[in-house]
């Protein structure tokens, strides 16, 4: 594992223990899966159709999941663990 998985893991468990907002995405996102085609969709699935409900559900998701990794980023940087220069180069190229 390199360096960057690591800290990537730290920063995950660390939040999971101590980030409110991190928690209730994580078990609004759980409760998303108890929808068992939805899980497929995630896991298994080569097609599948949603209704409309399940299409909120899977949006939903998705929200949640990118709200995750902004928490995760943020702790990050805050923290000092993401090289801000390479970061600025990034935010640069995609305008």
């Amino acid at each position: 594992m390199d360096d960057f998985c690591i800290i990537e893991e730290a920063l995950a468990i660390y939040l999971e223990k101590n980030s409110i907002s991190f928690q209730e995405c994580n078990k609004r996102m759980n409760e998303i899966l108890k929808n068992e085609k939805i899980n497929f969709f995630f896991s298994d699935a080569d097609e599948i159709t949603f209704n409309k409900e399940e299409t909120k559900l899977i949006r939903e998701y998705l929200n949640l999941e990118n709200r995750i990794y902004s928490l995760e980023n943020l702790y990050a940087y805050l923290r000092g663990y993401i090289d801000h220069e390479k970061t600025q180069t990034i935010f640069n190229k995609i305008g």
